[in-house]
């Protein structure tokens, strides 16, 4: 179960690099415990 592992996977394209929305969600992400990894 991800949500107990509290681990995010995000798989993005070019077109998300640096993204804002990218930013602030996993900024609140890792406020709540978890982690993100981007590919």
């Amino acid at each position: 179960n991800p949500f107990e592992s509290k681990l995010v996977i995000e798989i993005d394209g070019g077109q998300h690099a640096g993204s804002n929305d990218d930013k602030s969600r996993e900024k609140w992400l890792t406020s709540q415990g978890f982690r993100v990894l981007r590919f």
